[in-house]
């Protein structure tokens, strides 16, 4: 790269980054001796450069249960009623 093309590089403001995601960037620039842009460069051009993932049904159903699963753990086990229930009671109502 020369000075020219330094002068046109554009710029990109990220704000709202959480602050644990910003200090595990920062760690990870330090581990890998990187500065913490070029670190931000290097994960971004990963993620644009990465193949896409298709999942079959069953993976989609599996994570769709991992979700799920999770969200009982964070509400405190409390979960609405599955939408066959919700499907089933309002064709009862009409």
């Amino acid at each position: 790269m020369d000075a020219k093309e330094a002068i046109i590089m554009p710029i990109l403001h990220v704000r709202g980054i959480p602050q644990k995601l910003y200090d595990d960037i920062k760690l990870r620039a330090a581990v890998e001796h990187r500065s913490l842009t070029a670190e931000i460069i290097v994960l971004l051009e990963r993620g644009l450069n990465a193949p896409e993932r298709t999942w079959s049904a069953d993976e989609w159903l599996e994570d769709a249960r991992r979700f799920r699963e999770e969200m009982a753990r964070k509400l405190g086990g409390k979960m609405g009623a599955d939408s066959a229930t919700l499907i089933r009671k309002d064709r009862e109502d009409r």
